[in-house]
């Protein structure tokens, strides 16, 4: 019989989906700190409006430690331990960046709107991570890290030069409209590859077996908020 293709029987395809991922999240963050920064200031938005914008893209993720006991806690255990947070993040992602269309000459309604968009690209950041913490191996922990981060820097180049060419030549709607299409595509692999075999893509019951990562699935977030505080006050912690 052979072996379902799953992120937990292929270690290279782990390897590259985590990669992709966060180019995915990447291409978000060159955006709008570089195309759409450039667009608010050719359209008289001001030193203010952009470094408003640019505040506000940025604050989620000073703040996205507070979805870990979240993330930790589950969401649809047939899908996968993590890959639920991914659909529901890359979804809001698609949802938050096709809005940005609604706003128009308004940038206090955008910012707002950038703001919403970053904290699900930060859920997604999370996610991603705690996968990568579930499955990864050895010394693949270590060669993951650095290749996701580098990724990520592929993402900003492909948000801010790439989408910033598409916004010159073309208009800021269609560079709104490539980023959503691109975060489609991004959906569309994460629907198509199961974390473990077992998993289901859609719904149903999960036969996935126990693992030593699923040990905190069945705690809701306050527990597991709890947890961390507690080991946070150890002394290992605090030195």
């Amino acid at each position: 019989m052979d072996t379902p293709v799953t992120l937990a029987t292929r270690p290279l395809l782990r390897l590259v989906f985590c990669c992709a991922i966060y180019v995915a999240q990447g291409i978000p963050f060159g955006f709008v700190t570089v195309a759409l920064a450039a667009w608010l200031a050719s359209h008289g938005g001001g030193e203010n409006a952009v470094g408003n914008v640019i505040a506000l893209a940025v604050l989620p993720w000073s703040f996205k430690w507070l979805w870990g006991p979240v993330v930790d806690s589950g969401l649809c255990g047939a899908l996968g331990r993590r890959r639920p947070w991914l659909i529901l993040a890359q979804s809001m992602m698609i949802v938050t960046a096709l809005l940005l269309l609604r706003a128009g000459g308004n940038i206090a309604l955008l910012g707002w709107l950038v703001l919403l968009h970053n904290v699900f690209v930060a859920l997604q950041d999370v996610a991603i991570d705690a996968r990568a913490v579930d499955m990864l191996e050895g010394n693949e922990r270590e060669r993951a890290s650095g290749m996701m981060y580098g990724s990520s820097y592929v993402g900003t180049m492909l948000g801010g030069a790439g989408l910033g060419l598409v916004m010159a030549t073309y208009g800021l709607p269609i560079a709104v409209l490539t980023l959503a299409a691109i975060q489609a595509v991004t959906l569309g692999v994460v629907l198509a590859i199961r974390e473990r075999p077992g998993d289901r893509f859609f719904g149903g019951r999960s036969v996935t077996p126990d693992t030593p990562a699923a040990a905190t699935a069945g705690l809701g977030p306050v527990a597991l908020l709890s947890q961390l505080a507690t080991a946070m006050v150890r002394p290992a912690a605090l030195r």
